[in-house]
């Protein structure tokens, strides 16, 4: 995998130059293990400084940054891949293969360091989601809570002025006051329900309210 990974697509430079690394000779400048590090870690190597001309510097920089980054050992000895008219392909594709391991180690480090970092954020969306809901059926209860006693106070005005504002402010509570409330309560319901659903889908237990924090059917009917 390795080395299919290492010969079976040309490293690309920053200045446009394609590194082809299906050769032995490729390796002997330096550039395509240069170009190998910088395709996966850009931060370490500065490509566009890089001589094609000056292998050993190239070969230095690439084995030093491999070593100290990257946790890959120096195997080789980078006057041997100037110096050596055929390089060993044994040593070297054993220590391209380095590479190779080190970056998909960091890949799939990455990539479960991702899945946490999705998974904490769909429980933090659903934990801020079960606050909403109590939040907001909390408010509700605690205006029906005060609606409810003006509801049923029968207690008879003695002037008809008096009469007639009762009146009037039972009209303005059905037209005004009533309806936003039961669009509340009807929300309540729909976020309810969309929650309970994405718990299911992450396999989490279904969210109950905390005691007294369920606005109940029966409770709206009481408000006239």
């Amino acid at each position: 995998a390795a080395h299919l990974w290492s010969v079976g697509a040309p490293e690309e430079n920053p200045r446009g130059r394609r590194e082809n690394v299906q050769t032995l000779h490729s390796w002997k400048d330096g550039l395509a293990l240069c170009a190998l590090i910088h395709r996966h870690r850009p931060d370490l190597i500065d490509y566009s400084k890089l001589q094609k001309d000056d292998a050993l510097y190239n070969l230095n920089l690439a084995f030093e940054i491999a070593e100290k980054e990257l946790d890959i050992p120096k195997m080789l000895d980078p006057e041997d891949f100037v110096n050596t008219a055929r390089l060993d392909e044994r040593a070297v594709m054993t220590y391209v293969s380095c590479y190779y391991h080190a970056f998909a180690g960091a890949r799939k480090a990455e990539m479960a360091a991702n899945r946490i970092c999705k998974i904490l954020g769909v429980n933090q969306e659903n934990e801020n989601s079960m606050a909403d809901y109590e939040k907001l059926a909390s408010e509700l209860l605690q205006w029906i809570q005060r609606t409810i006693p003006w509801l049923e106070n029968r207690t008879s005005e003695k002037t008809m002025q008096a009469m007639q504002q009762k009146l009037e402010d039972f009209r303005a509570y059905r037209r005004l006051h009533k309806p936003p409330k039961i669009q509340e309560k009807c929300q309540l319901e729909i976020n309810f329900n969309t929650l309970q659903t994405k718990l299911r889908i992450s396999n989490r237990p279904a969210y109950m309210p905390s005691e007294g924090k369920m606005v109940s059917v029966s409770q709206l009917k009481s408000l006239g």
